[in-house]
């Protein structure tokens, strides 16, 4: 599971700010 989250993470990464994701995540 943890794969897969890390997956999303790294796919959001591409087209949102690090402050975003640090937000979400």
């Amino acid at each position: 599971m943890e794969s897969i989250k890390q997956a999303l993470i790294n796919n959001a990464n591409q087209r949102l700010t690090p402050e975003l994701i640090n937000g979400l995540y």
